[in-house]
């Protein structure tokens, strides 16, 4: 609610990029590169932009449940 609210308060544009999000669209390494590379394009262009990426700390935690290990080592490759 709150980054909502910000994005809606500057007139920025919201890019969610969270892994529940892209999951199912984007599986492999290539596809996240290029919306990674799509993101940062489109977002230059329609300054100002906010790009979202939730449960990020996820990539860095010791002990996943089973079902966020295969999200999150998708999604992984690319940011670390």
């Amino acid at each position: 609610m709150l980054l909502h609210a910000i994005c809606n308060e500057l007139g920025a544009n919201l890019f969610d990029i969270s892994p529940q999000n892209i999951y199912e669209t984007y599986r492999e390494k290539e596809g996240i590169k290029m919306l990674m590379h799509l993101c940062s394009k489109v977002g230059k262009a329609l300054q100002p932009t906010v790009i979202f990426i939730g449960d990020c700390e996820k990539l860095f935690k010791k002990k996943l449940k089973p079902e966020e290990k295969q999200v999150i080592r998708n999604f992984s490759i690319i940011i670390i």
